[in-house]
């Protein structure tokens, strides 16, 4: 998708909603995927998950700008 577009970033939102719609622990808000999982071992599992069904729809992560395993996140300035 071009960026710059005036309804990219809810169209991103609209298309990761319906690629994820059935895995609980994924939050997405306008450009940002969220895994909130209960143990390590789960968020692993979590991540893998959401990454295979990414790649199966055609979809491609820039690892650089994304983060993993984090204990807390600032999102838009709203600590979790």
């Amino acid at each position: 998708m071009p960026f710059g577009l005036k309804n990219a970033p809810k169209n991103f939102q609209r298309i990761m909603e319906e690629i994820l719609s059935n895995i609980e622990c994924v939050t997405i808000f306008v450009d940002d995927i969220c895994i909130v999982s209960k143990t390590e071992k789960n968020h692993y599992n979590d991540v893998k998950r959401v990454l295979t069904r990414l790649k199966e729809a055609g979809e491609k992560i820039n690892y650089e700008k994304s983060s993993f395993e984090k204990q807390e996140i600032i999102f838009w300035e709203y600590s979790k």
